[in-house]
């Protein structure tokens, strides 16, 4: 969800916190030209998705709600990543 101080959405595990990149003035992402933020966006969303993959088939959690918790939470970071490809690839 959206988070105070004029940020984009963003993502809450502990002490890490993944937030959408602000749009540069220069139409690109913090500077970064916009070709090169999109192939970047794609790679991390591609390397989220897989290891989703991974997570789902392989990892251990003590409750299924904890695997689905973070399911969710690598699902949402891949949309974010998905949606700046979408915009700036």
């Amino acid at each position: 969800g959206g988070g105070g101080g004029g940020g984009g959405a963003h993502i809450e595990l502990g002490h890490f916190v993944l937030r959408e990149p602000r749009e540069g003035a220069r139409g690109g992402v913090h500077g970064i030209p916009a070709g090169q933020a999109g192939d970047a966006a794609a790679f991390f969303a591609s390397r989220i998705a897989a290891a989703g993959e991974k997570i789902a088939r392989y990892g251990r959690f003590t409750t299924d709600a904890q695997r689905e918790e973070v399911l969710h939470l690598f699902e949402a970071g891949r949309k974010i990543y998905a949606k700046l490809e979408k915009d700036y690839g």
